[in-house]
């Protein structure tokens, strides 16, 4: 039943018992148990979900680096007289231009890391 990913650990042992590793993860249980209600024990169907879970993430780094590197109100030059403007706009762009820069950096580093790997024996 779907209430006992409350109660039990992430092998399926009950959380209280002393065999229990108390290792509670409800979300990936509960990834796994429509993973198997969707493509019962095939592995395509799982890398399928992963990959598609792993993109979903990886699509939502690049803004959140994008904002976290533009709180620092050190990043944003100062603003030209709007008389100076047209000589100075290709200059006012340069730290958007290294903060987007920066930010796919980041989502890209993100994406390839090998931390997101697992064997699979």
């Amino acid at each position: 039943p779907l209430h006992s990913i409350w109660k039990n650990d992430f092998w399926g042992h009950e959380l209280a018992g002393n065999n229990s590793h108390k290792s509670f993860r409800p979300l990936v249980v509960l990834t796994f148990r429509w993973n198997h209600a969707w493509h019962e024990f095939e592995p395509m169907g799982f890398h399928l979900i992963n990959v598609v879970l792993h993109l979903g993430v990886s699509a939502a780094v690049y803004p959140l680096a994008w904002h976290f590197l533009g709180l620092s109100s050190k990043a944003d030059p100062p603003q030209p007289h709007p008389v100076d403007a047209q000589l100075h706009s290709s200059w006012s762009l340069a730290p958007l231009v290294m903060r987007s820069a920066a930010a796919a950096l980041c989502a890209a580093l993100f994406v390839v890391h090998p931390v997101h790997t697992e064997a699979v024996t």
